[in-house]
């Protein structure tokens, strides 16, 4: 497509652009878009409104205070939006606390010059929905053929690692997306868990992140337990350990007891609907399966001590 000029509101949709091979038409992006390190140089379009500064409990009041009052977490720049002409914008519906919703979106649409951009909404629910996702981009944006290309080396590099672990023993594994209050991560976290050869317990494929009780974690009593919460690298996850260590029966965890209780870069790996997902599964395979795969690297997990 000619003189092509993308907005992309979503880390997972900036990912995904590169991915395709149009960096060069990326002229937008958010706040947290800051993978691939070329997507920095692109002006920042969308901010969200809460600290990440604070305690995971002062983040989890705030975005309910924000959907009680029923306003947006994100702020966008309509003025630079409407200055930089964009084309296409991609955005998302599935999660209010994880970008701006596409409502939002249209609506500052309305003030732009030329409001005949295409809104593409991405909202997947499964793992093959981010790949549906992929495909989606790529017809909106005339690379199919790049994608097609992405999707063989991806398609490639989980049947080598499904085949690895077809014949070996299947954990059971908990999988954390907020510290406090405790949420166990969905959608697509279960599909990759059983691509990597494990068993994800409290949670199916498809369905939503929901809050959970500690009771709920100790009754099922996962043979590993992996800490990812939502938007937190490795080093801000750790700053809220204490609040697991602390916990009634942390100690008799069949994970802590063996040693199986990992943190992981969430934010990088689990949360973003986008093409490093793929990463992601391969990151587990290393956690779940370290005698067939070795240990993953310290960047991108990191045992609990």
């Amino acid at each position: 497509m000619e003189n092509l000029r993308i907005v992309s509101l979503i880390p997972s949709g900036t990912e995904i652009v590169y991915l395709l091979g149009l960096g060069d038409s990326l002229v937008g992006r958010s706040h947290d878009s800051n993978y691939p390190p070329d997507a920095a140089s692109v002006p920042v379009i969308s901010q969200g409104k809460i600290s990440q500064k604070l305690s995971s409990r002062e983040i989890d009041k705030k975005v309910k205070e924000s959907l009680h009052r029923g306003t947006s977490l994100f702020h966008i720049d309509k003025k630079k939006l409407n200055r930089l002409k964009p084309n296409l914008i991609l955005t998302q519906e599935l999660c209010e606390v994880c970008a701006p919703s596409f409502t939002q979106v249209q609506n500052s649409m309305r003030i732009m010059d030329h409001n005949d951009a295409k809104v593409l909404s991405l909202h997947p629910k499964t793992f093959t929905d981010v790949l549906e996702n992929i495909m989606q981009v790529a017809e909106a944006t005339g690379t199919k053929d790049q994608a097609k290309s992405s999707m063989i080396r991806i398609s490639f590099r989980l049947e080598n690692l499904v085949s690895r672990v077809r014949n070996v023993a299947k954990p059971k594994v908990a999988v954390i997306e907020w510290l406090d209050p405790l949420m166990i991560a969905g959608h697509w976290v279960p599909d990759m868990v059983k691509l990597a050869g494990g068993e994800m317990v409290l949670s199916q494929s498809g369905q939503k992140s929901r809050y959970a009780e500690w009771y709920e974690i100790v009754n099922a009593d996962p043979d590993i337990l992996i800490l990812a919460p939502c938007g937190f690298d490795i080093p801000r996850a750790k700053k809220e350990i204490f609040l697991f260590k602390q916990r009634l029966g942390w100690d008799r965890l069949k994970a802590v007891k063996n040693n199986r209780v990992w943190y992981m870069d969430g934010d990088a790996f689990l949360t973003r609907s986008g093409p490093r997902l793929v990463d992601g599964v391969e990151i587990f395979a290393h956690i779940l399966h370290p005698t067939v795969f070795g240990s993953p690297l310290r960047n991108e997990a990191e045992l609990v001590v």
